[in-house]
């Protein structure tokens, strides 16, 4: 065979072999994508409570929203309505949610502002 016929075909081989290990070299890891997680739940995680002790202002509330009330994620779970909440510069509305209540109890009794001589205060809800 003639030395130029050998390089023709020797050459587009070699090049062959060449690309193909560096492709195996190259590091690619192929991987499956996780699982998916946990399906949504059908009611939010209660919000933080208000800060410790009596919140009083001088500012009265607004008119609290009205709330579509969603369909409860379980017959033992109970409406927690919305509130208007003081943060120290303003009201803002801190929206309902659905809540198990602790063992023994079965109501809710919300949280309200009580107006009194000029102030308003704000009274933490309870389980009763």
């Amino acid at each position: 065979m003639n030395r130029g016929l050998k390089s023709t075909i020797l050459k587009p081989a070699l090049l062959t072999a060449l690309a193909m290990g560096g492709m195996s070299l190259s590091g690619c890891i192929v991987t499956t994508a996780p699982p998916p997680g946990p399906p949504p739940q059908a009611y939010a995680p209660p919000p933080p409570p208000p800060p410790d002790g009596d919140v009083v202002v001088q500012q009265a509330p607004p008119a609290p929203y009205v709330e579509v009330q969603p369909a409860p994620p379980d017959p033992t779970y109970v409406w927690v309505g919305g509130v208007w909440v003081w943060g120290g510069h303003g009201y803002y509305w801190r929206h309902g949610y659905y809540n198990r209540p602790p063992y023994g109890y079965h109501r809710w009794y919300g949280d309200r502002w009580e107006h009194r001589g000029g102030s308003y205060v704000y009274i933490r809800g309870r389980w009763g």
